[in-house]
């Protein structure tokens, strides 16, 4: 009988819900199982996450709370017994640090290994490695990254231990091996062998079989995309950077890599121009398609598109006006954007400043230009060598949220976190969804033109939307009071305002998110939120040259 009203709803391979269920069992939490099928989702699991509409979702007495690491936060603070995480402020910092790391680092370097093939899996392996033993420094003098036992770090990371060895099992890519990583690899081991977290772990045979699928449907989609744009990926790619387009009287249009200008008349140089076409994307073809399962006819039906597209630009060169004057510049090189030093804080930066400013704990701040890290910084934040980073009595902390909770934690006063566990775990939730949600929608928008720019737009507005709805009968995220959700968002406010000058597009407006309107007003005319907040017009010409960077970019 699940205790107090305990349900979780998971998939049985899903990392995440197992994640959830460890924490469970080591919590000796009595809970109902509901397995969802991910294709054909319950009107239970849209009603308890409409948000994402994906597992886990634990329900405990009615009230739903997503997100893994949010939901194994809660089942912690819910119930008390033995702690995942410990009572220092800044080992509790740590365990939330590496957890949040394996899932934004290791996770996504592992899949692209286990997504891509050749060249770029190679690549994508190496940064794996890099990644894992970056994570491995994180266990050193210890047997668990809670120390002795088991805590909340172990089970965020601790599937990993499944899936690469089953990742390295069906690619044939070693990942981690006992001589370069003997303390992962030890961990791995001692994790896994633990009574309560082997009873939860999935079948061996059935989980590779279902990953095995999972691997093939990665592939078939490469393949499609790779034969949808073949002629944009081999010819344009490849042959277009190696080549020069010579235009008369000897002009030319450079192009970055050249190795040939040419010389001539229009006839000659159109041999002398289609036939490096012709070679470089065969070539180009040739290399890609060793990489990847295609059948014969396929591979016909590429080398057959590369031959007629060189012919259509050698037809092209032919039939031009040889008196036609061209209008093209004639050299072509990389754009340089020049970013100059700006005393403006990092958004991240000013989040931590702002609950310092609402704790009223005295910080002394320094300021780092990005382009030239000081050694101060590379000390405190070897594993991401960003801002911000806090250091208290000679302890560095990083991550913007994971540093918010340890200034909560270390200062009692004007708390930022409510008491109650399901209060935080929103708070957390919605902190989390503006980060991984919101604020990506936004620079694609900011970053982007024409019908992507739209595209992104409305994804822009859709979440933002979403994130409305957590503000349905309060002023702030906090309740009537700003709180971590608020200083975790509050910046978007700033942002969204000086996108919308500078890409002339409307993304919150009063009419459709009156809510969001509203608290982005309440929360930045708070006195002590003004008064960190930098330079409007210093900040728009500093966002103006990232715009410019990043459509230069692009284009």
């Amino acid at each position: 009988m699940a205790s107090d009203g305990v349900k979780l709803l998971g998939f049985w391979a899903s990392p995440y819900a197992l994640r959830v269920e460890w924490a469970l069992k080591l919590k000796n939490v009595e809970y109902e199982y509901i397995e969802e099928d991910l294709y054909n989702k319950s009107p239970t699991l849209l009603q308890y996450n409409p948000v994402h509409k994906k597992v886990p979702v634990l329900v405990h007495d009615g009230k739903p709370i997503a997100e893994s690491l949010v939901i194994i936060e809660y089942i912690d603070e819910t119930w008390k017994q033995n702690p995942l995480l410990p009572q220092d402020p800044y080992e509790r910092a740590k365990a939330r640090f590496w957890a949040k790391f394996a899932d934004e680092k290791c996770v996504p370097a592992a899949m692209s290994t286990f997504s891509k093939v050749g060249e770029e899996q190679e690549k994508a392996a190496k940064e794996a490695r890099e990644n894992m033993k970056t994570l491995e420094s994180g266990l050193e003098g210890k047997r668990f990254f809670g120390g002795e036992t088991i805590g909340f770090a172990d089970i965020g990371i601790g599937w990993m231990g499944i899936w690469t060895r089953m990742i390295e099992e069906i690619t044939n890519v070693k990942l981690i091996d006992e001589e370069t990583m003997p303390l992962l690899s030890a961990w791995f081991q001692d994790f896994l062998e633990d009574p309560i977290i082997k009873e939860r772990a999935p079948p061996r045979d059935k989980l590779l079989e279902h990953i095995k699928g999972f691997h093939k449907k990665l592939m078939a989609a490469s393949i499609h995309l790779t034969l949808a744009d073949i002629r944009l990926l081999i010819l344009m790619r490849s042959a277009l950077r190696k080549i020069c387009l010579p235009v008369r009287d000897n002009e030319t249009i450079k192009v970055p890599h050249v190795i040939d200008k040419g010389s001539g008349t229009w006839s000659n140089q159109s041999k002398r121009f289609i036939c490096p076409v012709i070679s470089t994307a065969i070539a180009s073809a040739a290399k890609l398609l060793t990489c990847i399962r295609m059948s014969l006819v396929d591979i016909l039906r590429c080398f057959i598109l590369v031959l007629l597209w060189a012919l259509h630009l050698w037809i092209a060169v032919e039939s031009t006006d040889a008196h036609r004057n061209f209008h093209f510049e004639r050299k072509y090189e990389h754009p340089v954007v020049e970013c100059s030093k700006l005393p403006v804080p990092f958004p991240y930066a000013l989040r931590v400043e702002w609950a310092l400013k609402l704790k009223d704990v005295e910080y002394k701040y320094i300021e780092e230009d990005l382009p030239n890290k000081s050694s101060m910084l590379l000390q405190y934040n070897p594993v991401h060598k960003k801002v911000p980073v806090l250091v208290h009595d000679g302890k560095p902390v990083a991550e913007s949220l994971v540093i918010i909770e340890y200034i909560d934690e270390t200062w009692k006063q004007n708390p930022l976190l409510a008491k109650d566990p399901y209060e935080r775990a929103k708070a957390r939730f919605w902190a989390k969804f503006a980060d991984e949600k919101c604020v990506p929608a936004v620079l694609s928008t900011f970053s982007k033109v024409g019908e992507e720019q739209d595209k992104a737009a409305k994804e822009a507005r859709e979440n933002l939307k979403t994130l409305e709805s957590a503000l349905e009968g309060k002023r702030f995220f906090g309740g009537e009071a700003i709180g971590f959700a608020d200083i975790a968002i509050g910046w978007m406010g700033i942002w969204t305002r000086i996108v919308e000058e500078i890409i002339d597009v409307k993304l919150i407006d009063e009419e459709t998110m009156p809510l969001l309107s509203a608290w982005f007003q309440d929360f930045l005319g708070a006195p002590i939120i003004k008064e960190c907040v930098p330079p409007r017009d210093k900040l728009l010409e500093h966002n103006k040259g990232f715009h410019k960077m990043l459509t230069t970019a692009s284009t």
